[in-house]
């Protein structure tokens, strides 16, 4: 966490914000556990646990939504479900992936 979310003031490695005295122990936890999460996620679909991989990405979701977590979370949320059949080849081999990647999470909500 770079800024309080109370004022936005930069922040340090203390638990407490310089400027508005916010305790950020809370939120601090829940962003080291959701990058935990987020490892545990990719460790998981690597070892073809995708269904586990799915459940702990969706859980550092929950914690702390990321550009970055919201895409891994919706490519492997896309990876355990059976691709739907198309009549549609894609003009370029890898555009399909991409399409399924990005296409399925353009209206991901993210926050910074």
């Amino acid at each position: 966490m770079e800024r309080c979310p109370q004022c936005r003031a930069r922040l340090g490695p203390e638990a407490l914000c310089p400027r508005c005295g916010a305790d950020l122990t809370l939120a601090q936890r829940a962003e080291t556990e959701s990058v935990r999460r987020l490892h545990r996620a990719l460790t998981a679909f690597a070892v073809g646990e995708h269904q586990m991989a799915n459940a702990h990405a969706q859980a550092a979701l929950r914690l702390h939504r990321t550009p970055f977590t919201a895409v891994a979370a919706c490519w492997l949320k896309d990876q355990t479900q059976e691709p739907p059949q198309s009549s549609r080849s894609p003009k370029h081999p890898r555009m399909g992936l991409f399409r399924r990647i990005f296409g399925a999470c353009n209206n991901t909500k993210t926050e910074h």
